[in-house]
């Protein structure tokens, strides 16, 4: 699944960089994929960010209504 939303997400064009990765936790949060242990530092390896930045994101993503 993780592929599949990195894949998706990375070939929109007139996205910044962050922005994608910023979706991509966004939609991999909705799909419920960061209540499996370890997955943050999985998702943090994949995409190139810290685990710091995923937390951030996934804050962000728990502010905003779905």
């Amino acid at each position: 699944m993780l592929e599949k939303v990195i894949d998706n997400i990375k070939t929109q064009r007139k996205i910044s960089f962050s922005e994608k990765n910023k979706l991509i936790v966004f939609e991999l949060y909705k799909r419920g994929v960061f209540n499996v242990r370890g997955v943050i530092d999985l998702v943090a390896k994949e995409l190139g960010i810290s685990r710091y930045t995923i937390y951030n994101y996934l804050r962000e993503a728990k502010s905003e209504k779905f």
